[in-house]
Order: C-alpha cells, then structure tokens, then sequence
C-alpha cells in the first residue's frame, strides 16, 4: 500500500496510546516522494539570549513512493515516533539509534512482534517497487579496460556534465538517451561527472536503454535524433 496523509495520521494517534502511553501531542506530517529515506523525524531549535534551546518546529515524514506491505509503512511510521518520543521527553541517548532507543524500539517489538529495526536498506525488491515518473538524461560511456559507464544526469547540470565527460580524454561517449523508465530511478540523478561503471548490470541497463529515446547534445542545445537509431552496442 501507499500511505496517505490520513492513514498516517490515524496510525501515529493508535500507536501513541498503544506504545507511548497517549504521551505525544499532535505533530505536521509530511509525505514525501524520498526513496531511500523511507521515514524520518525533523526537529528544530533556536537559542535564546540565555543560552538555552527552545524548540520551535517539528515534523515526521513518511515516504508514499514505494507500493510496500502495511506492516512495513507501520514498522517505519514507530520507528519515527520513538525518535519523536526520546526528543520531545527531553530523554540523553548515546547516539540517533543509541541505547535508549533500542531499548523502546526492543519493548515494542517484543509486545506486538513487529519489525522494527534501526537502519532499513534498500532491498532489489524496493528498487523494483519504485514506479515513479520521472524524466532520466542518461549518458553513456566506453571506458578503459572495455567497460560501460552510465552517467544519469540531474536536468539543471546536464550541459555541464556532457561538457566535462566530452573532454575526458580516456573517455568516449557511446550514447545519450532520455526516458521516463521507472527503472533508471535507482541511479542517483548526478550534478556532477561522475560515471558508474556497470558491471553485473551492464546487459540490464542496455536493455532498458534500447526503449529509450535516443538524443545529441552540443553542450547548449538537446535534440532528439530523428533517424533510425540503432540498438545501443553491448
């Protein structure tokens, strides 16, 4: 399922009577389109002329891009009102996931069987889930030794990346694509030169690349390449 704003509302009232004993007041919540950062807990403070530190925002967000099991989105929704917990208590712990946090986050998971962990990585299983559109500007390059490189590029440096790989002298550019293949939402979009070299992947990434429109760029103008393309080279 995909979270809503009421859905998580609802889930973080039920879960501050069953594991924090009714103790949190009402908090902003936000959902956000983050595909790594699946939850997370945001607090703000400022200094008065005393030197103390009053709080003055905070706010719990919850990822609605990924389509994962409801026990998930809970276990991830807890995991964040246990930070808001150990903050608005005013409770010292070791660390963002030291002691004190374990020791809530072990009771509640022995009470009801849950989940809930420190840090979630992101699994292939998260990596297939992400539908979202976007649109991709993808690079691709031949790279000493024999190997690929894909460069996905952020849309506001892209002139700027093409730029600086076109100058790289061990490097040659063996395509530029554009596509809105939810696929290519696991590559980080990049505001710099930098080149993964794909390995295990490569026949994947190629793949995917042969649906794509292909592209060619002078550094100030992209345009879309109107004569038969080939398949891209393996």
């Amino acid at each position: 399922m995909i979270p809503t704003l009421k859905y998580v509302r609802e889930k973080i009232e039920f879960f501050n009577e069953r594991y924090f004993n009714g103790e949190l007041p009402p908090i902003l919540i936000k959902l956000t389109r983050a595909r790594t950062r699946l939850g997370s807990f945001k607090c703000l403070t400022r200094k008065n002329p005393d030197g103390t530190r009053e709080v003055i925002h905070r706010e719990l967000r919850v990822s609605a891009r990924l389509d994962l099991p409801e026990n998930e989105i809970e276990d991830i929704i807890i995991h964040e009102m246990i930070h808001y917990y150990i903050n608005y208590k005013g409770i010292k712990d070791s660390s963002s996931h030291g002691e004190e946090f374990k020791k809530i986050m072990n009771r509640i998971n022995e009470m009801d069987g849950r989940n809930i962990v420190v840090s979630r990585l992101t699994t292939k299983r998260d990596l297939d889930l992400d539908t979202h559109l976007t649109l991709h500007l993808i690079i691709l390059t031949d790279i000493p030794g024999g190997g690929m490189g894909i460069t996905v590029c952020a849309k506001t440096k892209v002139f700027v990346i093409w730029t600086c790989i076109s100058l790289m002298s061990k490097v040659r550019i063996r395509g530029f694509y554009g596509t809105y293949d939810p696929y290519f939402n696991r590559f980080r979009h990049s505001r710099k030169p930098d080149i993964y070299i794909a390995k295990d992947n490569k026949d994947e990434i190629l793949e995917h690349i042969a649906k794509a429109v292909p592209l060619e760029c002078d550094g100030r103008r992209i345009r879309t390449i109107r004569s038969k393309s080939k398949k891209p080279q393996k």
